[in-house]
């Protein structure tokens, strides 16, 4: 809540999933600036386990990364009905025809090419759970590294 007894608009959460710590970070800060909250996992398993707490505008994620892997998470996120709309955005070094999601950037990307494909399809204003709308530019850094195993 603000200092009128009103709870403050939220910004829109992002799911960052990669596991090199820089790209987690570099990515956190851009969004941030940008307009959204970040909540960072290393990997499919961390990306998971932060999904039965936040409900991501969009997930942003790398394909190779160990213990789940990019492409398995897409496969749960698609399969699984409270999280099969969320907007798949696919980064990687990895240049295939065949990657999952709704967008696809090759590493090294663009950052304005991220935040164009973010726009699209994940706008900035949302409405929050008290129904206010708003957008924010603060940083909200939740990192996930050693989730409870399924």
């Amino acid at each position: 809540m603000n200092a009128d007894g009103q709870h403050a608009p939220r910004s829109p959460v992002v799911l960052v999933v990669d596991d090199e710590p820089l790209i987690r970070e570099f990515l956190a800060v851009a969004l941030a600036d940008a307009g959204f909250t970040v909540c960072a996992a290393e990997d499919g398993v961390a990306a998971l386990a932060a999904l039965r707490s936040i409900r991501p505008v969009a997930v942003v994620t790398d394909l190779m990364m160990p213990r789940m892997d990019g492409w398995e998470l897409c496969r749960r996120l698609r399969g699984a009905a409270e999280t099969a709309t969320i907007p798949l955005i696919v980064v990687s070094a990895l240049q295939t025809k065949a990657a999952p999601g709704d967008a696809f950037l090759a590493k090294p990307f663009e950052l304005d090419a991220l935040l164009a494909v973010l726009r699209r399809l994940a706008p900035l204003s949302v409405a929050s759970a008290d129904g206010t709308v708003g957008q924010t530019g603060d940083l909200t850094l939740q990192s996930i590294t050693d989730p409870q195993p399924w």
